[in-house]
């Protein structure tokens, strides 16, 4: 076997192992989807637990089903725009929830509204009495956000939910986290379109992914091989000939 010969095998063999590397780096973030997914279900599936027993970080009460009662802060409401909704354009109103004997607010994300211009809403329409009683999940705020602060491209309302900034337009303290209104709540009259629960049973393309890669490592390992077979034949028959 010459030295080229041995220089493509060497290439497809590790090509083809980073290959598989690859392909068994996206079956383990399947199998870490997966118990997301579970640990997710659970959650939603588990007897909802009072608002104020709720403890830990924002990441540890993921999707953790809640009861809570206490006062809208009506004032203090705000937009968040483009929500769309069945290819509707529209907004999720939120409003911050005040709780009995302590001064930290909780947003809630009250539903969906239809605003044909994907920003503003007629908050009056949609309220829904002074005090509140209702079942919802708890969802993380995202990473706070590096840009300007774009919250004023229509009165009351916001492009994203930075914690930081909301905390600081409400001049109060601020949970680590929000809350998803499933039912309840409402004393009668229309009140926005309720959010469905996030569905927890989508993996990915993670598996499609890695048969991809394995795919690649098969074809590196038999393109070398045959590379090579052919080097070889083409070698004998220059030997025959001379």
């Amino acid at each position: 076997m010459n030295a080229r010969s041995v220089l493509v095998l060497l290439f497809g063999a590790a090509t083809a192992a980073l290959c598989i590397r690859l392909g068994v780096w996206q079956l383990d973030r399947r199998a870490a989807r997966q118990a997301y997914n579970a640990e997710a279900a659970a959650r939603l599936a588990a007897t909802p637990k009072p608002l104020r027993e709720v403890r830990g970080d924002s990441a540890a009460v993921r999707l953790q089903r809640v009861t809570a009662a206490g006062r809208w802060r009506y004032d203090a409401e705000f937009a968040l725009t483009a929500r769309s909704r069945n290819g509707s354009p529209g907004v999720h109103i939120l409003t911050p929830l005040q709780q009995e004997g302590t001064d930290t607010l909780v947003l809630v994300t009250r539903g969906w509204v239809y605003a044909a211009d994907a920003a503003t809403a007629d908050f009056a329409r949609w309220r829904e009495g002074d005090s509140t009683r209702f079942e919802g999940f708890v969802l993380p705020f995202p990473a706070p956000g590096s840009g300007p602060d774009t919250s004023g491209i229509a009165p009351k309302a916001v492009i994203r939910l930075d914690a930081p900034r909301i905390a600081a337009r409400l001049g109060a303290p601020l949970a680590p986290y929000y809350v998803v209104i499933t039912s309840g709540g409402a004393a009668g009259g229309e009140v926005p379109v309720r959010l469905s629960e996030p569905a927890v049973t989508d993996e990915g393309a993670h598996f499609s992914y890695a048969v991809q890669w394995f795919l690649f490592a098969t074809i590196f390992i038999v393109g070398s091989l045959v590379v090579v077979r052919r080097e070889r034949q083409r070698s004998s028959q220059t030997a025959t000939e001379k």
